[in-house]
């Protein structure tokens, strides 16, 4: 519980400095792989409690792949966003959220957009997913995005090129999980 707090409080601090955040800015959650938004749900408590709208954006990760994810997830959280006309459009992020949204930056521009911060993001493909990709229930467990955030020549996150926004990594050194560690 501690370590989620000091985590919210790192993710707020992130979004508020450098420059003002109002409370009229909206923030798009997007979880990770095999997740669902309820992941996010005391992230999106605590963002409020800042006096931040949040949209807290569930999506189907298991089902499609990074292609159709990302402008799936992405422009639903836009539009929920900017029914609240907000002056800045902030994401915050966990691992496959934070790639649909460098998925989609490369080739789309949000107005409004503030800044992204990467909850443990797969930036440069992850080697458990070389490890375990042709384990029995993989693809059952993870989908086709599953298959497409490891390291090899095929791995969505390693052709996406550097971003030109304003983001923030917040990555570990240990793993509550010994096997994918």
């Amino acid at each position: 519980m501690r370590a989620a707090r000091g985590l919210l409080l790192g993710v707020a601090i992130f979004l508020v400095s450098g420059a003002a955040v109002g409370a009229g800015d909206c923030v798009v959650l997007l979880h990770g792989l095999a997740r669902t938004a309820k992941s996010m749900t005391n992230m999106a408590a605590g963002l409020e409690t800042q006096g931040l709208t949040v949209a807290n954006i569930d999506y189907p990760s298991r089902e499609m792949p990074i292609q159709e994810l990302a402008p799936w997830a992405v422009e639903r959280g836009l539009r929920e966003c900017r029914k609240h006309d907000p002056l800045t459009i902030h994401f915050v992020t966990h691992s496959l959220g934070g790639i649909l949204v460098r998925y989609y930056l490369a080739s789309s521009a949000i107005a409004e957009l503030g800044r992204v911060v990467m909850l443990g993001p797969p930036n440069q493909g992850s080697e458990v997913v070389d490890v375990f990709a042709d384990v029995p229930g993989y693809a059952w467990l993870n989908g086709p995005a599953g298959f497409q955030l490891g390291t090899g020549p095929d791995s969505v996150p390693r052709m996406l090129g550097p971003v030109t926004y304003p983001v923030g990594v917040i990555a570990g050194t240990e793993s509550v999980n010994p096997i994918l560690s």
